[in-house]
């Protein structure tokens, strides 16, 4: 019989290999962590967690000082004393009322996700309170982390009646500001007039009350060339300084202004504004 391709999972870093010794003894390896396969999924997510910058202090700690341990103490099961400290575990996938099985985790490779064997899941704890880490080992030594499980629902716990706590997915801010962006569009497309109940004209006035934040313009075709020839000229070096200069032309010249934009005056009731969908402010804080 053939022996079976080794399944890669990616290049870990140099420090992951064990360096040797003056003399040609290696020297214990060290836990290194990998972002690579990690995801928010339902339960497993951020967003209903009622997490505090606390429990992401704690995580990084436990991950530095797990940076500092050698892989055979706990992958083998050299020291004990630390697995059983850490709650250092292959993943029971019989626990009663677990809300995820490993197919579930189909964002992994396939080879690897259906080798059970060869890559078992595990989890340790962060600290008793602050619930799990799951991941897995790749053959270079590598813990490449899966989930972040700050409500330890994984493995639902006897002593809480097996519960799971529920948590979602949390957005970063550029899908927080993609996903208004695209509500914006949608109501657009519902038709906007100087209605008062105008979906679109509602969602700009909110976002302009924000007092701070980070600006989306959306210039047409011709807009942006002229821009861009603008900036190969050297006449300015970035967009940045033709919105300045717009806003130095509406505090020293508003009616110049208007009457080259064919607008109404700055200030004015949002209502009698006309609003397009090329106008949009975005917050970012």
């Amino acid at each position: 019989m053939g022996r079976k391709p080794r399944i890669n999972v990616g290049s870990a870093p140099e420090s992951g290999f064990a360096p040797t010794e003056e003399g040609g003894v290696p020297r214990e390896r060290l836990w290194n962590f990998s972002f690579r396969f990690w995801r928010q999924v339902e339960n497993f997510g951020f967003d209903g967690a009622e997490l505090d910058t606390n429990w992401f202090v704690s995580l990084l700690d436990q991950l530095r000082n797990l940076s500092s341990e050698t892989v055979d103490e706990l992958r083998r099961g050299r020291d004990s004393r630390k697995v059983d400290v850490l709650r250092y575990h292959e993943i029971n996938w019989q626990q009663p009322h677990i809300p995820l099985q490993r197919r579930d985790f189909d964002w992994l490779p396939k080879d690897l996700l259906e080798n059970e064997v060869e890559f078992p899941f595990y989890q340790f704890q962060i600290s008793t309170g602050n619930g799990r880490v799951v991941g897995f080992w790749d053959e270079s030594d590598v813990f490449h982390i899966l989930l972040l499980d700050p409500r330890h629902n994984l493995q639902p716990s006897k002593n809480f009646n097996y519960r799971v706590d529920p948590c979602s997915p949390m957005r970063n801010q550029f899908e927080t500001n993609q996903q208004v962006l695209h509500s914006f569009l949608e109501e657009t497309r519902l038709g906007c007039s100087l209605h008062p109940d105008c979906l679109a004209r509602d969602r700009l006035r909110q976002l302009m009350e924000i007092p701070h934040g980070s600006a989306v313009i959306c210039l047409g075709h011709e807009h942006w060339q002229d821009a861009s020839n603008l900036i190969q000229a050297g006449t300015i070096s970035c967009i940045d300084d033709l919105f300045m200069f717009a806003l130095w032309m509406a505090e020293e010249h508003p009616e110049k202004l208007c009457e080259l934009t064919g607008t109404y005056r700055l200030g004015d009731d949002l209502a009698q504004d006309p609003v397009t969908s090329s106008q949009l402010a975005i917050p970012n804080d």
